[in-house]
């Protein structure tokens, strides 16, 4: 009967299948850590949540909840655009030759 009732134990984290409540030291260590990968390394979601060892959803989700601003338009990649190919402003005066 022992054994039995160990199965249905929750880790202590969880309580009824929900996740405890952050204390405000973990709140402030989760923020600066996306902060820092996020915007101070330009990373994107897909790497943040590679380097933290968690889904793109959780990262999304962590960043929602602690008011971490989206910023796709300043990752390299967004909208499939690459640095790799660059147009002249002008053309110079042999190319007219």
């Amino acid at each position: 009967m022992q054994h039995e009732d160990a199965l249905y134990q929750c880790p202590q984290r969880y309580a009824y299948g929900m996740a405890r409540r952050w204390t405000l030291e973990e709140e402030t260590n989760y923020r600066n850590q996306l902060l820092e990968l996020y915007e101070d390394r330009n990373l994107t979601i897909r790497g943040v949540g590679k380097i933290l060892g968690i889904s793109e959803k959780t990262v999304f989700d962590r960043m929602q909840r602690l008011d971490v601003p989206s910023r796709p338009h300043l990752k390299s990649r967004y909208l499939n655009r690459s640095n790799v190919v660059c147009l002249p402003e002008r053309r110079s005066e042999n190319s007219l030759k």
